[in-house]
């Protein structure tokens, strides 16, 4: 896959899905990685020098520094899940394509991830709990 290079983000993102594919994911989170990938490569085509339109970004330009302006811009107007969601995808997505040697590594440590918020305990319920006594 060597020659995938300067391939087009978007063909590479539904290579990534077709092979998401076999995990079986939800239509959900099938939809879900695809907004978060096209969301954040929209951003990174704006921000590129010169800005391109979608379909003309290439993988090579995906740098580390584009794609920290892309997620700084992405995270701007969303929740922390929802931010630390993209960045998996965008982890597994870069993970995919090292893995078929289109890159030679994941700009995604690069990139900062929001932490995830601490769970709060749940509160017992049913007959025999303090709260019922």
């Amino acid at each position: 896959m060597h020659d995938k290079r300067d391939e087009a983000v978007q063909v590479l993102i539904e290579e990534f899905l077709t092979s998401r594919a076999t995990r079986k994911p939800s239509p959900h989170t099938q939809a879900a990685y695809r907004r978060d990938l096209v969301a954040v490569a929209a951003l990174a085509a704006e921000l590129a020098t010169p800005p391109l339109p979608l379909d003309a970004l290439s993988i090579e330009a995906l740098s580390p520094r584009l794609m920290r302006a892309a997620f700084a811009r992405f995270a701007a107007d969303r929740a922390a899940a929802s931010v630390g969601r993209a960045w998996s995808t965008w982890n597994g997505f870069f993970s995919f394509l090292v893995a078929e040697q289109v890159v030679a590594g994941n700009p995604m440590p690069a990139v900062g991830r929001p932490r995830a918020p601490l769970p709060v305990p749940k509160p017992l319920r049913g007959e025999d709990t303090p709260e019922r006594l």
